[in-house]
């Protein structure tokens, strides 16, 4: 047996498996803002008019990018369509549905899903909840929360990798004795 064919199989081998584990990894964590609001009109389907929005708590991934007391700008939502984008230091917020936990019209509680985004993550998804306790007819306290939601990860066996290097010697060493 041919050393340089042995080699080539040990390689390919080695690069499948590499491949396996290049790949980018779930955003994992929770995390929460809260700050004041202009609270939601009798009908008007929009939250605006956000201030002073901090991070109040941040969790996993979430606490290597984030801290807590860091001020963010947060756009109103529109509730009648969906999605929101929001950002923070590189976090990217994305709201695809949500609906009212209580179906009291005033004050709001929302709950939904959505994703989050961060440079060199995958796309997670996401449960979300934003809550309003009112202080003023001009004037609401709000916490607006998320947490990622753990997809189930293929993970390659090591049966397959070890059938995966065999065939590549295989054919390695087929192709020496056609030669």
């Amino acid at each position: 047996m041919d050393l340089v064919i042995v080699r080539k199989g040990i390689f390919a081998t080695c690069l499948t498996m590499t491949m396996n584990i290049v790949n980018a990894l779930p955003i994992s964590g929770a995390l929460e803002f809260a700050g004041v609001f202009t609270p939601v009109q009798q009908g008007n389907d929009a939250i605006t008019g956000f201030s002073k929005v901090r991070v109040t708590f941040a969790t996993g991934d979430f606490s290597n990018w984030l801290s807590i007391g860091q001020s963010t700008n947060m756009a109103g939502v529109d509730l009648s369509g969906y999605p929101a984008e929001w950002s923070v230091g590189g976090v990217e917020i994305d709201l695809l549905s949500g609906s009212l936990v209580d179906l009291n019209d005033l004050p709001i509680d929302l709950a939904g899903l959505g994703f989050v985004n961060y440079q060199g993550y995958d796309q997670t998804n996401i449960n979300w909840s934003f809550s309003e306790t009112t202080l003023t007819a001009t004037k609401s306290l709000f916490t607006f929360r998320l947490e990622t939601v753990e997809d189930e990860v293929e993970v390659t066996e090591p049966s397959t990798l070890g059938l995966f290097g065999l065939g590549v010697l295989a054919c390695g060493l087929l192709r020496r004795r056609l030669s």
